[in-house]
């Protein structure tokens, strides 16, 4: 019995070592489990603000999606890189008092959750950088085989990372008086949750907020969100 005990466990040891094995990290996640990455931190004004002028480039170019866009103008693409080098940065890596000009569009806030969007935009986001991730791993020759699809997390999927990094000492969290107080991400291997709700995959939210609210109108100054990660 304890010969068989010994076998399963690791046989469940070598399995989840190989689901984590066979796949590449997508940009700027963390392994969960089985063949779903999450982001370490939810999406910062600085990625979200990337986002934004992508598609503004786009929608003055007449293209509805990037990937319509990359497959026709490609040489133009190339040409963007150079011009806005951060225009990709943060895929290569791992309201009220928030105003858009002293919150999001402040440098001093770059690296903080981007708040006051709504879910259909955080759903979009999460499309386009699916787009953009496949195309850079396509381009560069990272990845052949594997595909991925960024979305929205379950709500399970928040509560289990929070428990399984915990237990890993991979967690961190950082609090506030309200989202311009929050301590900058310092320990880039940590899932880190902030002060904030975030949007879910499913009409709740997910965790407590600095307002200590539960939101009921979107957009709001409480509620961000972040990425998983499909692969397979």
């Amino acid at each position: 019995m304890k010969k068989l005990a010994l076998l399963i466990l690791l046989f469940s040891f070598s399995s989840l070592c190989y689901s984590q094995a066979k796949f590449e990290t997508p940009p700027g996640t963390i392994f969960l489990k089985d063949s779903i990455f999450i982001d370490r931190i939810p999406v910062t004004n600085r990625m979200f603000l990337e986002y934004l002028t992508a598609k503004n480039d786009l929608r003055k170019k007449g293209f509805t999606s990037f990937k319509e866009y990359h497959t026709t103008e490609d040489k133009i693409l190339n040409r963007l890189i150079i011009l806005y080098p951060s225009y990709l940065k943060n895929l290569d890596r791992e309201g009220s008092l928030l105003t858009k000009k002293n919150y999001f569009e402040n440098t001093k806030f770059e690296y903080s959750p981007v708040l006051n969007i709504s879910k259909e935009q955080a759903e979009d986001y999460c499309n386009w950088r699916t787009e953009m991730v496949r195309y850079l791993w396509l381009k560069n020759n990272i990845v052949e085989n594997q595909k991925i699809a960024y979305r929205l997390p379950t709500k399970k999927e928040l509560a289990t990372s929070k428990e399984i990094f915990t237990e890993k000492k991979l967690f961190s969290f950082y609090n506030g008086k309200d989202p311009s107080r929050f301590k900058p991400y310092s320990n880039q291997d940590n899932f880190a949750l902030f002060n904030i709700s975030e949007y879910t995959s499913s009409e709740n939210v997910y965790g407590e907020n600095w307002r200590s609210v539960t939101p009921l109108e979107f957009p709001n100054d409480v509620t961000g969100f972040r990425c998983a990660c499909e692969s397979y």
